[in-house]
């Protein structure tokens, strides 16, 4: 395969993605001053991990549509989950009238997402994302962890919650089927700008694994706004998560990311249950509860700390919610996930 950082940019967006079909269209972002590129060539898939399965080869239809976009059409589609990985391998040129072609050969995958009323769906059923942070995963040092770090969390059926994760990360987590909450975050936990958050999310949307990009609360209003806006063209392909502050009631959030956000990350400090007015909260929304798991001296959990417990403490983080709720007047809140960060 050839790396990340030697290849055009690569767009994705998912037109049908069902059962019997599923219609996947790819172009390659212009460089400044070259004309539309044309992407030629195919996918050749399901490929796992480590599984042997009969691979079929899917032809790209270039030329036909506006905006340099080329179709890939999927009789029998193949999706990418945790529990079945399935990826499919790009083999392709970006051609531009005039120059000599650029090789573009990736993996990626399919995938079937998104919300109904106040839960995730994957595939078609509920999906209840329960994230543990997993720290440096943008520093090129810790590469060779990666791989071993995918295989435990994928054993204990946990999202890994990411800042700014990069591309060796994820492509780990495509191949061996961990899913991934991306944070737009640097590794020291400073909020990136509107053009850095585009860009990256850009990156991501070909990567299955990502599942939801989550907008920080530090990050200033107009700044997730822009982001919300221009993220637009990828609510097929991941869901765009706003965290608000959850010990605060849901009239101090701002409505106008709210209601442009596919859920809400309600943050929790130390293990303070949500304001009482979210009891009632109205708007049809998942709401994901995150929760900050400390040591015995109350500070900030060690990023080295085990997933094991980290994954139990979204297990006790459910178990709290579950009596908050009870202990309201009128149904209680369905969450429809847990975050334990160790940051």
């Amino acid at each position: 395969m050839i790396a990340d950082f030697d290849q055009p940019a690569l767009g994705l967006a998912t037109v049908r993605a069902d059962e019997i079909r599923a219609e996947l269209l790819l172009r390659v972002a212009p460089a400044c001053g070259e004309g539309e590129p044309r992407l030629e060539g195919t996918l050749t898939g399901p490929l796992r991990h480590r599984d042997t399965t009969l691979p079929t080869r899917v032809t790209l239809e270039a030329g036909g549509l506006p905006g340099g976009w080329s179709r890939a059409t999927f009789t029998e589609p193949a999706f990418w989950s945790p529990e079945l990985p399935n990826l499919y391998r790009l083999e392709a040129w970006s051609i531009v009238p005039g120059r000599p072609p650029i090789r573009c050969e990736r993996m990626i995958g399919l995938r079937r997402l998104g919300v109904r009323g106040l839960s995730c769906r994957l595939d078609g059923r509920r999906w209840v994302p329960r994230g543990v942070s997993v720290a440096r995963a943008s520093d090129p040092a810790h590469a060779p962890l990666l791989q071993p770090q995918c295989e435990t969390l994928r054993g204990l059926h946990a999202v890994a919650e990411l800042r700014d994760p990069a591309a060796i990360a994820l492509a780990a987590a495509d191949a061996i089927g961990v899913a991934v909450t991306a944070r737009l975050q640097d590794a020291d936990g400073r909020t990136l700008g509107a053009a850095e958050s585009l860009q990256r999310i850009a990156s991501w949307a070909i990567h299955p694994s990502v599942m939801i990009v989550v907008v920080p609360s530090t990050m200033p209003s107009a700044v997730a706004a822009a982001v919300l806006e221009g993220a637009r063209g990828v609510r097929d392909t991941m869901l765009i998560a706003v965290e608000v502050d959850g010990t605060m009631p849901p009239a101090a959030v701002d409505e106008g990311l709210a209601s442009r956000a596919s859920m809400l990350v309600v943050d929790l400090p130390g293990d303070c249950m949500p304001h009482e007015a979210w009891r009632g909260w109205p708007a049809a929304k998942p709401l994901l509860a995150r929760c900050h798991a400390t040591d015995a001296a109350d500070r900030p959990a060690s990023p080295a700390a085990s997933w094991e417990s980290l994954r139990r403490r979204c297990d006790l983080l459910q178990a709290a919610l579950a009596e908050w709720g009870m202990r309201g007047a009128g149904p209680a809140r369905d969450w429809a996930g847990y975050l334990a960060a160790s940051w």
